[in-house]
């Protein structure tokens, strides 16, 4: 089932359209049996991949994760539609994940990825959890359980008291060398603290739809 939400500028049946675009998309491409434990172990590896172009990114990332039997698939938004990510467990048993060009930013689009890997990792199979704006309901806590997953993948735990004490993007540039991510994503988790001094730090590369819907 769905993740319900109750925000009511989600049109269910705009996310059903696009959830059928993302599927038609895979349905010849060839995967492995799904393996968590293979998929757990490429996930870090994936880091690397968030310096390249966003076309040469995503071509690689499909083609690791097709060796752990996920799918992946982007599909541009939908007006009416909000979701910035989604996860569905296919009727071979496999997961599909599905990102978009909502916000416009490769590093939303990175993030969004390890979103919803986080929800093939941590989550149950066999439901479809479409990822929507903060004002989506989230009362089975999935939501923020892959944020967090991501955001510790992107910035693990150890480096979050330098990360933190960061006040310049020169701070944040300079530890982000420290991490595999790219500074984009670094940076991102950097702004979204509430303090003040951070407001409009994030700065990311445009999102290359063109070349992505190309690549997919």
């Amino acid at each position: 089932g769905y993740r319900r939400h109750e925000n009511t500028n989600v049109d269910d049946l705009r996310n059903a359209t696009w959830l059928r675009l993302e599927e038609h998309q895979v349905q010849d491409h060839a995967l492995q049996d799904f393996d968590i434990q293979k998929l757990r172990k490429l996930i870090p590896q994936l880091l690397e991949l968030t310096h390249l172009d966003d076309d040469e990114g995503f071509r690689q990332t499909r083609r690791l994760l097709a060796t752990c039997g996920v799918a992946l698939s982007f599909v541009p938004d939908i007006q009416g539609c909000r979701a910035s990510g989604a996860t569905k467990w296919l009727p071979s048993g496999r997961p599909l994940i599905v990102i978009t060009d909502r916000y416009k930013k490769s590093d939303s689009m990175w993030f969004s990825l390890f979103h919803e890997l986080g929800h093939v990792v941590l989550h149950p199979k066999r439901i479809t959890i479409i990822s929507l704006p903060a004002d989506g309901d989230d009362a089975e806590g999935y939501e923020e359980q892959a944020n967090d997953y991501a955001a510790r993948l992107v910035v693990p735990p150890e480096f979050l008291p330098q990360l933190d004490s960061s006040r310049t993007r020169a701070d944040v540039e300079a530890h982000a060398e420290r991490v595999p991510a790219h500074v984009s994503l670094v940076a991102g988790q950097w702004a979204n603290s509430p303090d003040d001094y951070r407001t409009g730090a994030k700065r990311s590369p445009n999102l290359n739809v063109e070349a992505l819907n190309t690549a997919a």
